[in-house]
């Protein structure tokens, strides 16, 4: 090793230097990306919790909507790079926001650990969550207008577009989250679900997020087959796919089966689950904007086959089993003294409603915007 002089502060100084470590071998940033709010292209002002259900590199959020894994990849990975490579995920909550769950593979590493690229995960749009808007319609005496249909006539997607027309509102609102990520142009369709006779319950209560349930039979079940737990209460509903059955005894013995997506909330023992059967199926429509796992609201490219009094509606697309759920269109007539009620609403910036009928000769609109709280009063007053 070559020893360095030098002169400084008056002194002369000799010393040898470390070699410098090898850039696998140092710490630093591992993976990273930048987070938005969809709405306004700009970081949420909000604090930003990142975290990694996997073992190795930590999990780090700071200013700006950065969010990162670090560490030191030489202490971390295997020397040559594996193949495959390495993959790693990042958790991301906010207040006001949809969890999100940002994951990929590494990128090739032909000199580690010599050299280290860390993975860019780029811009990310945080969605907002839900808001349910409710009300009162009322003269300007506050006398109630009962029969009035409170919906939405005009969305804007952006914050800064309210200066703008507006967009037809073109979307469904689902009363349960969206259970997996569905590119822009996956097919949304109206879909009649039908109860298929020989009632089933479960055996054990289940949690969200459970994939198998023990039914009390497998009579009448199939790969495939849809099925419907808790039927009867439209907000609780969940339709299902069974991906697997365990055929191990007869028929009509309990079996466990398991779906091909989480349910999204804990059922007790004794639930009721019915066998789903396919009935008549609405044009189809595309998803305009790419939706995430955790969504309630789908924005399409046109309402073909939806209209007031259908529940049920079926998704297709993303290289993943179809879903079907119970959904609403955004719209609410009032009750006798005046109230309403709309299903959850976001990933719109602003939303225009407008009250008509309930025997007033003229609407009344009202333009409203959408923070991600989720709860919003919106009262409609007819002159």
């Amino acid at each position: 090793m070559t020893a360095i002089a030098l002169s400084a502060t008056g002194l002369d100084w000799r010393f040898w230097p470390e070699p410098s470590p090898a850039r696998g071998a140092r710490f630093q940033v591992i993976a990273s990306a930048q987070l938005v709010d969809e709405l306004t292209g700009l970081p949420a002002l909000v604090n930003v919790r990142a975290s990694s259900g996997m073992p190795g590199p930590l999990a780090r959020a700071s200013g700006g909507g950065l969010v990162g894994l670090v560490g030191r990849p030489a202490a971390l990975y295997p020397e040559p790079w594996p193949a495959p490579p390495p993959r790693v995920r990042i958790d991301v909550t906010a207040a006001g926001f949809l969890p999100i769950e940002l994951d990929g593979d590494l990128p090739p590493q032909p000199l580690f650990p010599a050299q280290f690229d860390p993975l860019d995960l780029g811009t990310i749009g945080l969605h907002r969550t839900p808001t349910r808007i409710s009300g009162r319609a009322v003269e300007v005496d506050m006398t109630p207008v009962a029969g009035a249909i409170v919906e939405a006539t005009r969305i804007w997607t952006a914050a800064e577009a309210i200066a703008g027309p507006g967009d037809s509102p073109n979307g469904v609102s689902l009363l349960l989250p969206l259970r997996a990520d569905r590119p822009a142009g996956a097919t949304v369709r109206r879909r009649n679900l039908n109860l298929l006779p020989g009632d089933k319950s479960l055996l054990t209560p289940v949690g969200d997020g459970a994939v198998r349930l023990k039914l009390s039979d497998r009579q009448g079940l199939a790969l495939n087959q849809r099925i419907a737990i808790e039927p009867g209460d439209p907000e609780r509903t969940e339709y299902a796919v069974l991906i697997d059955i365990d055929a191990s005894s007869s028929a009509d013995q309990a079996a466990w089966v398991t779906l091909a997506f989480p349910v999204a909330r804990a059922h007790g023992e004794d639930t009721a689950v019915a066998r789903v059967g396919l009935g008549a199926v609405g044009a189809p429509n595309q998803l305009l904007l790419s939706a995430r796992r955790g969504d309630q609201t789908l924005l399409l490219d046109g309402m073909a086959g939806f209209s007031p009094g259908q529940t049920t509606l079926q998704i297709s697309g993303g290289g993943v089993p179809d879903e079907f759920h119970t959904f609403s269109l955004w719209r609410d007539v009032t009750a006798a003294d005046g109230s309403f009620r709309l299903p959850p609403l976001h990933r719109l910036a602003h939303v225009e409603l407008t009250a008509s009928g309930g025997g007033q000769p003229q609407p009344v609109r009202r333009v409203l915007s959408l923070s991600g709280w989720p709860d919003a009063l919106a009262d409609m007053v007819f002159p």
